[in-house]
């Protein structure tokens, strides 16, 4: 039962808006450190996002809005505003430095630091506006400081000094706006309120990599599932982010080129894959016929057949298992399906004898065309 408000908890809700899944997490500060409440993750059950930009936005909406009630549930909050984290197929950054000049001697604050930052920020997107000539419209999702300037010289905080010249670097980052419109539409249908906008690897890094180990000049790099980005530190502080659309995704669709199977059946072989030494599944074609005739079902422990395939390079056992890609080789009204015995497996069209190549030897089976 919900019976508190956000607001009155003080709690902050977070939303990683994934091309895969949806994770919301629910935690609060205290004392340098933030303490989680609940998380929950829930799947797109179709593709409705591609590298990182939502394409199906009523759907991506049911998903945040399902994540948003098992977490009121489970912690009895309503939720109502939310910060999420953008990535998308294209990331432009503009390196921009603002400084001002006193009259007399000013001690700063914080205020006054907001104040440089900001122009600076207005600097970079002057400069991003000359650099980048396009016609389709982009969208600031966050900045990071680089130095502060002190009369010229670099400082860690400009807080509480007297001085004539502030200065300070700043990195900007922009997104298309139709990628950042298609999140805060997806929230705003959810019943959530984007209080607070910022790119991922800008998220990332602040937790990965903390401000003492940026002097180790290390690489952050996300690969997700639309979108893989990378953050480069150098002499404690962030000089680089980059975005590229290639991720674990374009993995699954070779997988399902290869395998002949739907995405969702290639995401499982990928996921399989990596932890288990046989992995079983059907071709679009379905369950196929063995050597006598029999159509598999899905209780065969051995279901390749005609159209089956086993991603299985240790068992020669299974004779009437298709292996490595689960390719389908067509020779005079036949089907044939290869066992190797090695660690090179060949897939697809070939000549008269299947053509294995390379080392390993290999055993033929040929079969009755399927109908």
């Amino acid at each position: 039962m919900i019976t508190r408000s956000q607001k009155e908890e003080k709690v902050v809700f977070g939303l990683d808006i994934g091309t895969r899944s949806v994770v919301g997490t629910i935690g609060y500060q205290q004392e340098n450190k933030f303490h989680v409440m609940a998380q929950k993750v829930k799947l797109h059950e179709t593709r409705a996002m591609l590298d990182g930009q939502i394409h199906d936005i009523a759907k991506v909406s049911s998903t945040i809005l399902s994540v948003k009630e098992e977490l009121e549930r489970e912690t009895g909050i309503e939720l109502t505003d939310v910060c999420i984290a953008a990535a998308g197929r294209v990331l432009r950054t503009v390196q921009a430095l603002y400084e001002e000049e006193y009259e007399e001697e000013k001690n700063i604050t914080q205020e006054d630091i907001y104040h440089l930052e900001s122009r600076a920020v207005e600097a970079a997107y002057a400069e991003f506006v000359q650099k980048y000539k396009s016609d389709e419209k982009f969208f600031l999702v966050g900045y990071t400081v680089r130095h502060f300037y002190m009369n010229g010289a670099p400082i860690v905080n400009l807080e509480g000094h007297n001085l004539l010249k502030a200065g300070v670097d700043v990195i900007a980052t922009f997104l298309p706006q139709d990628v950042v419109d298609g999140l805060y539409t997806a929230c705003e249908r959810a019943g959530l309120h984007v209080a607070n906008l910022t790119l991922e690897p800008i998220a990332a890094i602040r937790v990965a990599i903390p401000e003492k180990f940026r002097s180790l000049n290390m690489a952050l790099i996300d690969v997700g599932a639309g979108t893989s980005d990378i953050c480069v530190t150098s002499e404690g502080t962030i000089i680089a982010y980059g975005m590229i659309p290639e991720a674990g995704d374009h993995l699954t669709e070779i997988i399902a080129q290869n395998c002949l199977v739907d995405f969702h059946t290639a995401d499982q072989i990928k996921i399989e894959g990596s932890t288990k030494p046989t992995v079983t599944f059907y071709d679009v074609m379905g369950p196929g016929e063995d050597h006598h005739g029999r159509r598999n079902s899905e209780h065969d422990p051995y279901p390749g057949g005609v159209n089956g395939g086993s991603c299985d390079r240790d068992d020669p056992a299974a004779k009437w298992r298709q292996t490595g890609a689960g390719g389908l080789c067509r020779r005079r009204r036949r089907l044939c399906t290869r066992v190797y015995q090695g660690n090179r497996r060949q897939v697809g069209n070939t000549g008269r004898a299947c053509g294995a190549s390379g080392g390993g030897s290999h055993e033929e089976y040929h079969l009755p065309r399927a109908g």
